[in-house]
């Protein structure tokens, strides 16, 4: 499945060392990391609630044709 799968983390803290994505997730983010709107992609994402309800609301105000799971 690797091929199919992607994986992105995101921390609002990051500290030095940290070799992912840090900062509060954006619409800009989610563009650069996302086939957005592609029927054929699932986004599931998890988090903290405020996060989780943020990510929603943007997919649902920007990307509404895309599927969305949250955990």
């Amino acid at each position: 499945m690797q091929p199919r799968v992607k994986i992105v983390y995101i921390v609002d803290v990051a500290p030095p060392e940290w070799k992912y994505l840090g900062g509060h997730a954006t619409k800009e983010i989610l563009e650069s990391i996302c086939p957005l709107n592609e029927p054929e992609t699932i986004y599931i994402h998890c988090g903290p609630p405020g996060m989780n309800k943020m990510i929603r609301d943007m997919f649902a105000t920007y990307f509404p044709e895309s599927i969305t799971f949250k955990y």
